[in-house]
C-alpha cells in the first residue's frame, strides 16, 4: 500500500513539474509592442489560435486590470469563444502573475477547451515583424483606406476637435512570385472612430503554412485617442492571384 502511495506522489509530482515548466515556457515573456501585451498559448493544426492578452481598461473605470482568454479561428477571423477576467489578486491592489492565474483556473476554465478546440500549448508560434521571407517568397501588407473629417469631444469636455476618420479599409497580403489577396475589410458603422490599422507583426503557426496578422487599430476613445488589438489570419499559399 505504501508503494502505491509512493508512486501516485511520484508520478503526480512529475506531472505537476512538467506542468509548470510549460507554463514558465508560455508565460516567460509576451510579445510587447505598441503599449500592449499578448501571452500566445497555442495552435491547432486546423488553424485555431489561443491566447490571453492583459490590459487596463481604464477611463471611467479607473485601474481595472484584466485578462482576456480568446480562442480564434485564423482560417474564418471568428472568435470562437472568449472571457474576461478580473487581473487584481484578493487584496485589490496587485495585478495576479500571468502564471499563477492560468494554474488557479486552468481546470475550471482552460482544460476543456484546449482538448475541444486541438490547442497544443506546447507550440505557441514564431513571432516576427513583416515582412516576412517564407519559401522564397517575401510576405507584407499592402492598405488601401477612404477616410472623412468629423467632429469628435472628449467626455464631458466643452471641446469640439475635428478628426480624421476610417470611412471605408482594406488589407490585402502580397506575396512576390504568387500574388496578392484580400485578407481584411472593414466598413464603419454610425458612431465608429478608427483613426488607423496597422499590421507589422506577425505569429506564425507551426503546424502549417498560416500566420496570423497583429492588427494595431487606433481610436478616439471616451477621453482620449487610443489602441486595441485584433487577429486576422492568412494562409501562405493558397489564394493568391
Amino acid at each position: 500500500m505504501k508503494k502505491k502511495i509512493f508512486l501516485f506522489v511520484l508520478l503526480f509530482t512529475v506531472f505537476m513539474s512538467f506542468l509548470s515548466a510549460q507554463n514558465r515556457e508560455i508565460f516567460s515573456e509576451p510579445i510587447t509592442f505598441e503599449g500592449m501585451q499578448l501571452y500566445p498559448l497555442g495552435w491547432s493544426p486546423d488553424g485555431n489560435f489561443a491566447y490571453i492578452q492583459p490590459y487596463d481598461i481604464g477611463g471611467l473605470c479607473g485601474y481595472c486590470p484584466r485578462y482576456k482568454y480568446t480562442v480564434l479561428s485564423t482560417v474564418t477571423d471568428e472568435t470562437i469563444t472568449q472571457q474576461e477576467f478580473n487581473a487584481l489578486d484578493s487584496s485589490g491592489m496587485d495585478v495576479i502573475k500571468i502564471a499563477t492565474f492560468w494554474e488557479q483556473n486552468y481546470s475550471e476554465y482552460f482544460e476543456a477547451d484546449m482538448a475541444v478546440f486541438g490547442i497544443d500549448t506546447s507550440a505557441p508560434g514564431e513571432y516576427g515583424e513583416l515582412p516576412l521571407q517564407f519559401r522564397g517568397s517575401t510576405y507584407d501588407v499592402e492598405y488601401d483606406s477612404v477616410s472623412e473629417t468629423v467632429e469628435w469631444s472628449p467626455w464631458e469636455a466643452p471641446v469640439i476637435m475635428e478628426i480624421d476618420v476610417i470611412k471605408s479599409f482594406q488589407m490585402t497580403v502580397s506575396a512576390s512570385g504568387r500574388g496578392k489577396k484580400r485578407v481584411f475589410s472593414y466598413t464603419a458603422e454610425k458612431y465608429d472612430d478608427i483613426i488607423s490599422f496597422s499590421a507589422d507583426a506577425y505569429i506564425m503557426s507551426p503546424f502549417e503554412p498560416r500566420m496570423v496578422l497583429l492588427v494595431v487599430e487606433r481610436y478616439m476613445g471616451a477621453e482620449e485617442e487610443r489602441t486595441r488589438l485584433s487577429f486576422v489570419g492568412a494562409h501562405l499559399t493558397a489564394g493568391y492571384k
